[in-house]
């Protein structure tokens, strides 16, 4: 009885955790090299996203970064985190996103700061809403 206590936090706690993929679970339709455009149309850049969890993300010539993801599945909409190391920090970006029609939709906030609710792009809250094509 006394092991059977201990044994069910255990399994709740991997029930929960489940939904969070780990880093070589990509899903098959999110990886490949995306060109980013703004609500403008405008190609912005690029995102590469690796079978082995890692990204490579490319805006204009100045501004290049690359690091790991987190996924949640299992919510609606999916969860994406773009964890960035490097300089003795860690810096995280948390989004959210679709594919539809072979088009990803890409909502991320800003660094270290909350997830977006929604798919929006407001520079009042500081949410940048990308979409992807192959």
């Amino acid at each position: 009885m006394k092991n059977l206590r201990y044994s069910i936090p255990l399994i709740v706690l991997a029930m929960c955790c489940s939904a969070f993929l780990h880093l070589s679970q990509v899903p098959q339709e999110l990886l490949g090299k995306w060109n980013l455009r703004g609500s403008h149309s405008k190609l912005i850049g690029t995102i590469e996203i690796r079978d082995d969890g890692k990204y490579f993300f490319v805006v204009a010539p100045n501004y290049k970064e690359s690091g790991f993801l987190a996924l949640n599945t299992g919510k609606e909409p999916a969860e994406i985190d773009l964890i960035r190391t490097g300089k003795g920090t860690k810096a995280v970006t948390k989004g959210i996103y679709r594919i539809r029609n072979n088009r990803l939709e890409l909502c991320l906030g800003k660094m270290n700061e909350a997830r977006p609710a929604g798919f929006n792009n407001d520079p009042t809250q500081r949410l940048t809403l990308w979409l992807g094509t192959k």
